[in-house]
């Protein structure tokens, strides 16, 4: 049989219109899809998505994985992968992981300026999973232009916290030291208790220079609700410092030890550091904490 050649393909597309309902239509859309032109892949990809039929997410996703394998040859300018993109967008109530999961695939695979004009109108969809994967996306493209997005997102703000937490986040794998003034200063919020996503942010990261920001951030609100949040971002940096800083919570027997003790628990795969976290609590003289570390142990 006679190949279909990218021409016949596209005015067989042309012909369909609106109409995407049929068997026929189905038949041909899922050929175009798996077509060798990118171009040719758009076009249906486009047409799917003005119709924002949720039936062909699976043909649209096979198509994308497809189009990263050999993105320079299959699909050079990104044609495909961004209608394909934009058409996942349409059924909203089934493809956000599936529009999360695009955004960091896009990544790498065209120039990062084409790249962050799709993943900034992902920044704004109306589904918290698809900002939260373009935040995870943008914090890939390193350069200045992505972090600046993700500032702007993060001072604009988000009516989810952890949209706000990837944006952090991103925003420190970019940027690393440079980046801890501005989410450090999320720390700061008057006499009032600090969100988790800026501290959480700063934890997991690992750099050596928050921990200064997060102890500050613990002693001025150390007897509030979110003490031992802090402590355990402490925690989370892994840092020789840190760790000292609340194995000396627990030597002193403060009224923090138990909180630094279950903050320390993220060590407990190091055993260098847990033998000190056992040390620690043998010094405090505090029964309750023995008590406390045994159970846990």
């Amino acid at each position: 049989a006679k190949r279909t050649s990218d021409d016949d393909r596209l005015a067989q597309l042309l012909a369909l219109g609106d109409n995407v309902e049929s068997a026929t239509a189905f038949e041909t859309l899922s050929s175009a899809l798996s077509a060798r032109s990118n171009h040719v892949v758009a076009r249906a990809a486009e047409t799917i998505g003005k119709s924002a039929t949720p039936g062909f997410v699976p043909e649209l996703l096979g198509a994308y994985e497809r189009l990263l394998r050999d993105p320079i040859k299959s699909d050079p300018t990104c044609a495909g992968k961004s209608a394909i993109a934009d058409a996942l967008v349409e059924p909203v109530d089934t493809a956000a992981n599936l529009r999360a999961t695009c955004a960091v695939g896009m990544v790498g695979t065209a120039r990062p300026s084409k790249v962050l004009n799709h993943l900034a109108e992902l920044l704004v969809d109306p589904t918290s999973v698809a900002r939260s994967g373009a935040a995870r996306a943008i914090g890939q493209v390193p350069c200045a232009e992505a972090e600046a997005l993700l500032r702007l997102k993060i001072l604009m703000g988000d009516p989810r916290p952890d949209v706000i937490g990837e944006c952090c986040a991103a925003v420190l794998n970019i940027g690393e030291t440079a980046a801890i003034g501005f989410v450090g200063r999320r720390l700061d919020t008057g006499n009032e208790e600090p969100r988790a996503e800026a501290p959480l942010a700063l934890g997991e990261s690992r750099l050596p220079q928050a921990f200064e920001p997060l102890r500050g951030c613990w002693n001025k609100h150390r007897r509030g609700p979110t003490a031992a949040t802090l402590l355990t971002c402490i925690s989370l940096l892994r840092l020789p410092e840190a760790n000292e800083f609340l194995l000396d919570l627990i030597r002193s027997d403060s009224a923090a030890a138990a909180g630094a003790l279950k903050a320390l628990d993220w060590n407990r795969d190091v055993p260098t550091v847990w033998k000190q976290v056992e040390t620690a609590v043998e010094e405090s003289n505090n029964d309750e904490l023995r008590v406390m570390f045994a159970r846990e142990s």
